[in-house]
């Protein structure tokens, strides 16, 4: 493994950890959720109400404007000095504020009209219908605070310290389970509660941004005067934005196309699309998000020095790192999404059957957790060579089969069609991109990435197979009584994952997949 590869690992490793913490404390904020309202209209409400910021939010923290931005700040830094690149941070904070800020007062004005186009079923329930407008209008400003955040994630990405930025989203999940532990103490009925919860929502965004700003400061940026507009790195980060934002969407538009179709569906659906997508973003948020981070800088550079043939290896490492990962963990997913989701849900007013609802839309949104990370990574790879338009146009014909699919099977299949769609529509943008790339730097399947690919495919078959015989064996001769006890199940759990571990690291690495080599060693580096 080459030094910068050894980097690139080590910058995953430490995001990787980050996001597993803020990930786990994202899950148990979704337990308190549940617990507080159950899968209902109420649940419904807040779903809808928090997905139209919230989908700015995963788009901006999870890649957007860092592929628009970051570029545009090395290219800064490479040819007009450190000082400058710094200046370019400060003046994009200038736009960001203006823009976002016209943003939150149209939302505010229009927050009626929102909800009618975004939740159109919950019409015929006035009452869900005006909780739904008084839930977006605290939760709008949240599109602000994330846009802040972001910019300041991408900016010390680009300086390569990549820490602030995955720790950051912690601080959102902490007020939010404080905000949450205040409830508990303090109960009141669920139609007030979950005004307390928006309100918690907000304050977590603005966490999430201020944890950053000391890093900022310490790095170089600071505040200043100026109209944005008229300088032409701002302009063309903009330009690059737009795109960015198109192109990294699918997925998100994705699930706020569903969203929509289930407002419209029997009461919960929603609530169970929502949840259900929620146990697929564990491996997808730490594991294809971090990767994509962290080769994003590397990538932007060889395209800047011309540098092909490294590009095309550092993506294909990229790649593989992905399948890596990912691969197993969308198996392990699939056949521990039932006593998962019990134990994360099956808690105060969430029933059992709401749970195992949840549990079978995750098993379903799993089957295309593998084609969403690498979406997450050929996606910047484009954005690193400066062509925005084809994963733009790549994302559009996502949007447009997802939809097209789910208007078909949402019919027969229910809320679950809904997510059939969805991974179907990951499976066709991530073939299309790979095909996309391997005309611009020749075949990337070939030599040792194929071999790569081949091994990991053997290896989880034998890590499922491992875990299916685990989990027979651990319910041999149970008592059916005792099937959902929240005891056995964490058990089960924990051996089953346990074992998973145990089968596929080891194997991987006696047949040469090193690829946690560089996050074992013991020579530290500032990331």
């Amino acid at each position: 493994m080459s030094e910068k590869h050894h980097d690139i690992t080590k910058a995953v490793g430490w995001m990787s950890a980050a996001t597993m913490v803020s990930r786990v404390l994202g899950y148990l904020r979704d337990t308190v959720s549940a617990a507080l309202f159950g899968a209902g209209w109420i649940s419904d409400a807040f779903i809808l109400a928090f997905r139209i910021p919230n989908l700015l939010r995963d788009l901006l923290a999870e890649g957007a404007l860092s592929a628009a931005f970051v570029p545009a700040m090395a290219r800064e830094r490479e040819k007009a000095g450190e000082a400058s690149s710094w200046r370019l941070a400060a003046l994009m904070f200038n736009s960001l504020l203006m823009v976002m800020g016209l943003l939150v007062l149209l939302g505010l004005s229009f927050k009626t009209q929102l909800v009618a186009l975004f939740a159109p079923g919950f019409k015929a329930r006035p009452e869900q219908f005006e909780l739904t407008v008084t839930l977006t209008g605290i939760l709008v400003p949240f599109l602000a605070l994330m846009a802040f955040a972001a910019l300041f994630m991408g900016a010390l990405n680009s300086r390569r310290r990549f820490g602030p930025g995955a720790v950051a989203p912690i601080f959102l999940n902490l007020t939010m389970l404080g905000f949450g532990a205040w409830m508990y103490f303090h109960p009141r009925p669920p139609e007030s509660q979950v005004l307390i919860w928006a309100w918690g929502a907000l304050a977590g965004g603005l966490a999430q941004m201020l944890v950053q700003l000391p890093a900022m400061i310490q790095e170089g940026f600071r505040f200043r005067l100026g109209w944005p507009f008229g300088d032409v790195g701002v302009l063309k980060v903009w330009k690059q934005l737009g795109p960015a934002v198109l192109g990294q969407s699918s997925t998100q538009i994705n699930l706020l196309v569903n969203s929509v179709l289930a407002s419209q569906m029997a009461v919960a659906s929603a609530t169970y699309i929502y949840y259900g997508n929620r146990l697929m973003q564990l491996p997808l948020g730490v594991f294809a998000v971090a990767i994509s981070t962290a080769v994003l800088p590397s990538l932007a550079s060889h395209f800047a020095r011309e540098e092909a043939a490294e590009f095309k290896t550092t993506l294909g490492f990229g790649l593989r790192l992905t399948l890596f990962i990912t691969l197993p963990a969308a198996a392990g997913l699939i056949l521990l999404s039932e006593p998962i989701n019990i134990l994360l849900f099956r808690w105060g007013r969430f029933s059992l059957e709401d749970a195992q609802a949840v549990a079978r839309a995750s098993v379903v949104y799993s089957f295309g957790m593998v084609f969403a990370s690498l979406i997450k990574v050929l996606t910047p790879a484009f954005y690193a060579r400066e062509e925005a338009s084809v994963p733009v146009k790549v994302s559009f014909a996502g949007v447009l089969i997802n939809l097209a699919l789910s208007l078909l099977l949402k019919g027969p299949f229910g809320y679950l069609g809904l997510a059939m769609a969805a991974s179907f529509a990951s499976l066709v943008q991530a073939g299309l991109l790979l095909w996309l790339m391997r005309r611009r730097l020749g075949p990337l399947m070939r030599g040792e990435v194929l071999r790569d690919m081949g091994k990991i495919v053997v290896l989880s078959a034998a890590m499922c197979l491992a875990v299916w015989l685990g989990g027979i064996l651990l319910r041999q001769g149970l008592d059916p009584a005792l099937l959902y006890a929240r005891g056995r199940l964490a058990k089960e759990v924990a051996c089953l994952i346990a074992l998973a571990a145990l089968v596929y690291f080891p194997l991987a690495h006696f047949w040469g997949l090193d690829y946690l080599a560089p996050l074992l060693a013991r020579r530290r580096k500032k990331v």
